[in-house]
């Protein structure tokens, strides 16, 4: 699959499985329009965004495939994080449908691992 943006397509990556990675940001241009990186993020795969910049993203892409795609939507003096996340081992405080998106993906690993 290759995700395809107006102005550069995602590196084509094929995995057995997908990965769930967590992308988190701090963007330091006020008043700049990040409307890109928003649908970006959503064209990479099943995603949960319940903290205000972080995304968990259900992906078949590696983190540095999604770094490499998303630098071109955010300015150099931003802040991007990309990172693979095991769900089966999570904790925190978030609402019910958050954490089911998760659990979802938790029993998907386990199955995989047996």
């Amino acid at each position: 699959m290759t995700l395809t943006y107006p102005n550069q397509p995602i590196e084509t990556y094929t995995r057995r499985f997908n990965q769930v990675i967590m992308i988190t940001y701090d963007l330091k241009t006020p008043g700049q329009n990040y409307q890109g990186l928003d649908e970006a993020i959503k064209s990479l795969g099943n995603y949960w965004h319940y903290l205000g910049s972080t995304w968990l993203v259900d992906t078949t892409h590696t983190t540095k495939q999604v770094r490499d795609y998303l630098k071109q939507f955010i300015d150099y003096n931003d802040r991007l994080l990309v990172t693979k996340v095991d769900p089966s081992d999570v904790s925190g405080w978030l609402p019910e449908k958050a954490w089911n998106w998760i659990y979802k993906r938790r029993r998907r690993v386990a199955n995989i691992l047996r």
